[in-house]
């Protein structure tokens, strides 16, 4: 299991633990009724390999990109829904302020990651993107607490940011919106546009050279506000609302309960009380062949 927190590392977190069992033993269960394959993302945990030749965060984000169907300038919409082409699922789920931001662990190939909801939206975004970056990398082992500062934490950080910053595409819109707009404008536009934190936006148009050090210090200075994005005709996605099951999963479940795979409580359990029992569907006709069977 691996763990990223933006809080101060070293303590236990019983909340993210239990979080990422539940999860992980709903994906084992859904995998062992053969509702979800466990070859989905074999192929592609040895795509993005640290220490290759060649190798850097930013070439493994466009790496990543085109494995998750997206394209090498646009904004991702909708994260959670891109990663499960890879074999991955991400949970959202209310874990409190003190819990950390997310954890990951791998199950037969399939990867499950869990955000704790508490946080906000760009955060939560670029969590799962850090957690795409274990999956792909397939670091699904390791533990890392709190503000860890290893290679391998800096890499994924660095490998996220890429991630949903593309240079070109954030490059382009820049001076599209410069050439029209104030720079404080321009970045609140590309922050709501691209689906990042404030902080994560400044960094990369700095990264990037798109802004000078002394803007970005002014740019710091203060945040916008929800009133700031709507006043620059934007408005901040929450995408990872909890609690958010993943699409995936939730199909699986249904399929495996009308399959008489698993029982109806224990749908509603893995869909963590979104839907009540008497709105599951029929369930398939058992085959007469099957009873037969059951009573030799």
């Amino acid at each position: 299991m691996s763990r990223r927190a933006a809080v101060a590392g070293g303590r236990a977190d019983q909340a993210s633990d239990f979080a990422i069992e539940d999860a992980a033993r709903d994906l084992q269960v859904l995998v062992d009724v053969r509702a979800l394959s466990p070859n989905q993302a074999k192929g592609s945990l040895s795509a993005i390999v640290p220490g290759e030749d060649g190798w850097g965060p930013e070439d493994a984000a466009a790496k990543a990109r085109s494995l998750i169907g997206v394209d090498a300038r646009s904004p991702i919409r909708n994260l959670a829904s891109k990663v499960e082409c890879v074999g991955l699922f991400a949970y959202s789920l209310a874990l409190g302020d003190a819990s950390s931001d997310g954890s990951y662990a791998e199950i037969d190939g399939l990867g499950v990651a869990v955000m704790n909801g508490e946080i906000d939206s760009g955060q939560r975004r670029s969590t799962l993107a850090h957690e795409l970056g274990h999956h792909l990398f397939g670091d699904a082992y390791s533990t890392d607490w709190g503000t860890d500062t290893s290679a391998t934490e800096q890499t994924l950080d660095a490998f996220a940011g890429f991630l949903l910053l593309p240079r070109a595409g954030l490059g382009d819109r820049w001076q599209a919106l410069r050439a029209e707009y104030t720079i404080r404008r321009s970045a609140i536009i590309v922050s709501a546009e691209f689906r990042v934190s404030w902080s994560s936006a400044l960094r990369h148009l700095r990264h990037y050279d798109l802004i000078t050090r002394d803007e970005k210090i002014l740019l710091e200075s203060r945040s916008p506000t929800r009133a700031d994005y709507l006043e620059c005709g934007v408005r901040v996605s929450e995408e990872l609302q909890p609690p958010y099951i993943p699409t995936g999963v939730a199909a699986a479940a249904i399929r495996a309960y009308r399959g008489h795979w698993i029982s109806g409580d224990r749908v509603i359990a893995m869909l963590r009380g979104q839907v009540h029992l008497d709105e599951l569907p029929a369930r398939d006709e058992i085959p007469l062949e099957s009873l037969r069977g059951d009573l030799q």
